[in-house]
């Protein structure tokens, strides 16, 4: 059978930058790319046996395609026919994609992609094949058509030669995630069927109820401007979920925010639709929406926008069930309060009886008189103190009797949900560190993480490993930027009007600036740390170390920068390890801080990540101890990858194959486990 080939004209950039979506990505575009053919039935299964993964198969019962269509629809990159406004030919569906990329994500799951199109032609069924190779995905392979003994039209898409064994891929995270990409065409087409990994995707029973929020239009103080858009937000009956996607014009789901919404009674999925956001997507930008300003500005705006309407929300049950124990006469106080105690007291026993009634379900049915001697005992524990808290807390937790004293006392001055969420802040950045310890010194070779996409943006999240009160000013700019968030620190006429340059007019680009104020001796005295970051891998030398003194040397010499006293710029280099060189300067510190240059405005420090993260669990050893808790690779990686997915796609490290070993010896779902 004869072969035709097609060469699609692009860089090689632009398909390693297609082809390194996440898995499930991939398999979305595959699934949208079946609905935009009209398929009723789109089904996805993974293909193993005794040795693993085979590969992952994607079928619908769509129109397929012709011949002459797959030459268009294959030879170019962009451009696609499904523009704006345009509808499916036969059920006239809306139309999701329009940028003509999305089967080349298909090779970040494996290294071939093959698509078996069933057509009508006049006479009957006809089959023909294009296949795609990782190798060379400018070259596309399309087979002559024949005769087929399939009897309707339809599309079988196999990618095979896996990257990896995609363990996770099939758990019920995955499906549910899937689930909420595709939720409002599900709810808008209900006759549409998807099945993933043998499971149905459920969207209308297990939407509870679906609305639209308005979000007002936004501006940067530079005066730029993005107009207002509009969020649709899903509420989901059994599933607990606080998500937010980005959408595209039509409303259909393609990137999703990470966000951790404090909503913790609700669940819902929202979908962000902005003009902006929109023609970011269209210029392939949306990715970088971190980078731009009035990008995050939308999705901040957005994320209030949403928490103030559940807040609202939570008013309003709050005042109606305080008015419905009222009218059923078990609110157990009658007069209205007389003093301002009285009056706080009031609304403590308000939010705190709220609460317990909506966290325990059971509590709605319980009967009239079980209701009214739960109000009356939380009201009489919440007049009595922390010492009658303090029992109720030893019958329901059974603590020992010098925690219950210890508890009691901490209860007095402070909130229990304040002292858990001390605790929580402590074991989530051992965890951090942990696993921060594990991408730097444990990593596969091909899994390695990069400096300025991944590992920079990370420790730009979490400004906190250099220091407490450490705040991030500006990140990756140039020593221009560098002075302007300065600029506030220095007197109020001074015109930034000439770029800061190196001392031989280079210019330096800073990975990290943070800022914290000092109240040692003065109010207003300022320490500045600008850290040069170096992937895993670069050993700390001469070069390194000359690099950052030029930007100490570049800051001290610019007259700018010291327009008064009590301004003090370190300057830290990073990477997993030094060389001879970069071991030897260090050896000047006696102290073992890695202080190689002081001056009493400037100090330059060579530091390893291992030095760092030890300083950082020092500080935390005393709390961790008495936690007695300790984080473990998985653990430690599990929790990295949650909080920082999108950072860290791609990276493998030595604690992924235990946690591997583990999965495949469970019982279940390996997502569950």
């Amino acid at each position: 059978m004869a072969t035709a080939h097609i060469k699609v004209v692009a860089q090689a950039d632009t398909f390693m930058r297609i082809a390194r979506a996440r898995p499930l990505s991939a398999i979305g575009e595959l699934v949208w790319n079946s609905l935009d053919a009209d398929a009723e039935e789109v089904v996805v299964y993974f293909d193993r046996d005794q040795m693993g993964l085979k590969g992952i198969i994607v079928e619908d019962n769509g129109l397929g395609m012709t011949p002459t269509e797959a030459q268009e629809y294959f030879g170019k990159l962009g451009g696609s026919w499904k523009r704006p406004g345009a509808r499916t030919k036969k059920h006239q569906r809306v139309l999701h994609g329009n940028q003509g990329q999305g089967r080349y994500k298909s090779l970040s799951i494996g290294r071939s992609v093959t698509w078996k199109l069933f057509f009508e032609d006049g006479n009957g069924i006809s089959e023909f094949t294009v296949e795609i190779l990782s190798t060379d995905p400018s070259q596309v392979r399309i087979s002559d058509a024949q005769p087929s003994k399939h009897t309707a039209t339809g599309c079988i898409v196999q990618i095979r030669d896996p990257h990896k064994q995609f363990k996770n891929l099939e758990g019920n995270e995955s499906a549910q995630e899937l689930t909420e990409l595709l939720a409002i065409y599900l709810a808008d087409y209900p006759d549409v069927k998807v099945v993933f990994a043998e499971k149905q995707l459920e969207v209308t029973n297990a939407i509870q109820k679906q609305f639209k929020l308005r979000v007002p239009d936004v501006m940067l103080p530079s005066g730029e401007r993005a107009p207002e858009s509009e969020l649709r937000v899903l509420e989901w009956r059994h599933v607990d979920r606080r998500s937010l996607f980005i959408c595209d014009a039509r409303g259909f789901a393609v990137q999703q925010v990470s966000t951790k919404f404090q909503l913790k009674k609700h669940s819902f999925s929202a979908y962000l639709t902005s003009p902006y956001l929109d023609q970011l997507e269209q210029e392939n930008r949306l990715a970088l929406t971190d980078l731009d300003p009035l990008a995050e500005l939308i999705i901040h705006v957005s994320k209030d926008t949403i928490k103030e309407h559940y807040e609202g929300e939570d008013k309003k049950e709050a005042a109606r069930l305080i008015q419905e124990w009222k009218a059923a006469k078990i609110y157990p106080y009658e007069d209205a309060p007389k003093t301002t105690i009285e009056e706080a007291e009031r609304k403590v026993f308000e939010i705190v009886a709220v609460k317990i009634h909506t966290a325990y379900t059971e509590l709605t049915a319980a009967p009239k008189v079980a209701k009214a001697l739960q109000l009356e005992l939380l009201r009489h524990a919440i007049e009595t103190g922390p010492n009658h808290l303090r029992d109720l807390l030893s019958k329901v937790i059974e603590l020992p009797k010098r925690e219950q004293d210890d508890l009691s006392k901490l209860l007095e001055e402070t909130t229990l949900s304040s002292i858990i969420g001390a605790a929580k802040i402590v074991t989530d950045r051992l965890k951090f560190l942990r696993g921060l310890y594990q991408i730097v010194y444990e990593y596969e070779k091909h899994g390695r993480i990069k400096e300025r996409r991944q590992l920079h943006r990370i420790l730009a999240i979490n400004p906190w490993i250099f220091g407490e009160e450490f705040m991030v000013s500006t990140d990756d700019r140039d020593l221009t930027a560098v002075l302007r968030a300065h600029k506030k620190h220095l007197d109020d006429d001074i015109v930034i009007d000439v770029p800061v340059k190196h001392i031989d007019q280079s210019t330096g680009i800073v990975d990290l600036m943070l800022s914290r104020l000092l109240r040692r001796h003065r109010a207003d005295e300022v320490e500045h740390l600008v850290v040069e970051l170096k992937r895993p891998g670069v050993d700390v030398g001469a070069d390194e170390i000359t690099q950052i003194t030029k930007y100490a040397s570049s800051i001290e010499s610019d007259g700018r920068f010291a327009m008064r006293d009590g301004i003090v710029w370190h300057f830290w280099v990073i990477s997993d390890k030094l060389d001879s060189y970069g071991a030897y300067e260090v050896k000047k510190d006696s102290t073992g801080r890695g202080l190689v240059r002081d001056t009493p405005t400037a100090k330059i420090y060579v530091k390893t990540w291992r030095q760092l993260i030890e300083e950082c669990k020092a500080r935390y050893q005393f709390i961790q101890e008495k936690l007695n808790f300790t984080a473990n690779d998985e653990h430690a990686m599990r929790y990295l990858r949650k909080e920082h997915a999108a950072l860290l796609d791609g990276v493998v490290v030595e604690s992924d194959h235990s946690e591997a070993e583990l999965l495949v010896g469970a019982v279940g779902d390996p997502a569950e486990n």
